[in-house]
């Protein structure tokens, strides 16, 4: 009895994968981004309040507390989305496996998708995504983003071990989720936290693209400033 072997490497490729589970997945990581940027929106937005505030003692305890506590939050939530085990949703994880069924995201299914307004743009939405043929979606496209995603958050290496000093995830492993007792500098500024922020919120907004087809250059609402009160909250 002949067996088809191409399929079979098909569906060990994919492992069940499909756009719809796809879309679910993206859904929670759509959703703990969107946290991300919301929280450095309101942090930034809290810096500005403080300092123009002529009530505030700018040395205040409190105030390095907060400052430390966002900055460990973030660089450990950041972190999740370079995970790759299995049993973990990450954003890495999503496009690896968006790679697997590359050949379901043709151009003629993001067409057929598309709401009839945007049609016309389609075609040229799509060649973020497409080799050359504009036909089908680029393995080398995603690794580029991963490849973005992973040196932002990870850090540039120098040779097998070492990682640069400016390091989300080494902050994250040796100050972050655990203290390590080696005396070695670990640091990290708010503007690389701010930055690897901007970063995983443009790379979300443009798989979004690909699997929802909405407008906006942003995951926050508009009406956002309509929650944020710090004149309710340091009041006297």
């Amino acid at each position: 009895m002949k067996t088809n072997k191409s399929k079979q490497i098909t569906i060990s490729k994919s492992n069940g994968i499909t756009i719809k589970k796809i879309k679910n997945r993206f859904k929670i990581i759509e959703y703990e981004i969107y946290q991300l940027v919301e929280d450095k929106y309101i942090f930034e937005k809290y810096k500005e309040y403080i300092k123009n505030s002529k009530n505030i003692d700018k040395q205040s305890e409190c105030l390095f507390w907060i400052a430390k506590n966002y900055q460990t939050l973030s660089v450990i939530n950041i972190c999740k989305q370079v995970e790759e085990r299995n049993d973990v949703e990450s954003l890495v994880n999503l496009l690896k496996d968006i790679k697997k069924i590359k050949n379901n995201f043709s151009l003629n299914w993001f067409l057929k998708k598309s709401p009839d307004l945007m049609r016309d743009d389609g075609e040229n939405d799509f060649k973020q995504f497409s080799i050359k043929s504009n036909k089908k979606i680029s393995v080398k496209k995603i690794d580029e983003d991963i490849k973005k995603i992973k040196q932002a958050i990870c850090g540039l290496r120098f040779g097998k071990k070492r990682q640069s000093v400016e390091s989300l995830k080494k902050y994250r492993n040796k100050r972050g989720a655990h203290f390590a007792n080696d005396n070695k500098k670990v640091s990290v500024s708010a503007e690389k936290i701010f930055n690897t922020i901007d970063l995983l919120e443009e790379i979300t907004i443009k798989y979004k693209l690909l699997l929802n087809q909405p407008e906006g250059d942003t995951l926050l609402p508009s009406n956002i400033d309509d929650f944020i009160e710090f004149d309710e909250i340091f009041k006297d």
